[in-house]
């Protein structure tokens, strides 16, 4: 990971994994995937991005006319849908101080293996097992 200011974040390309902050809000943002990027001639812009955590909708009014075609029509009459990505948004860059801390490749890999194996997550933070106290799914507590 690597913290950058605005000009090397407005060279990153389209598909890049972020998290931002600014002065107004000290903790860094949800992971976001990076669309599009428009630089002015005065060196600032703006950039079109999007939420890599899902969105649960519960009701089909709020979706664009393009995320109901990905539903089917007895998706759309259930009442509840999981946007995932969540719908491009653009940002309306005021804070050109604000930091992103861009995810890196490996980076991702390895949350990616943490999120497949939650417990290797915790194991490769020096948690043992037992240790943390987490729900059990159903079948395995049938299966004991």
């Amino acid at each position: 990971m690597k913290i950058v200011g605005w000009a090397e974040f407005s060279a990153m390309p389209p598909g890049t994994v972020f998290q931002m902050t600014n002065d107004r809000r000290p903790d860094w943002s949800d992971l976001r995937i990076l669309h599009e990027v428009w630089k002015y001639e005065d060196g600032r812009g703006d950039f079109v991005e999007a939420s890599l955590m899902p969105t649960i909708i519960h009701d089909a009014h709020m979706m664009t006319d393009a995320n109901q075609a990905t539903f089917t029509p007895e998706q759309t009459r259930s009442g509840m849908f999981t946007m995932h990505p969540d719908l491009l948004c653009r940002d309306g860059m005021i804070e050109f101080d604000r930091q992103w801390l861009i995810w890196e490749r490996e980076d991702l890999e390895r949350l990616a293996g943490w999120l497949i194996d939650p417990m290797k997550g915790l194991q490769a933070i020096g948690y043992r097992i037992g240790e943390i106290a987490l729900p059990m799914p159903e079948t395995s507590r049938a299966a004991s």
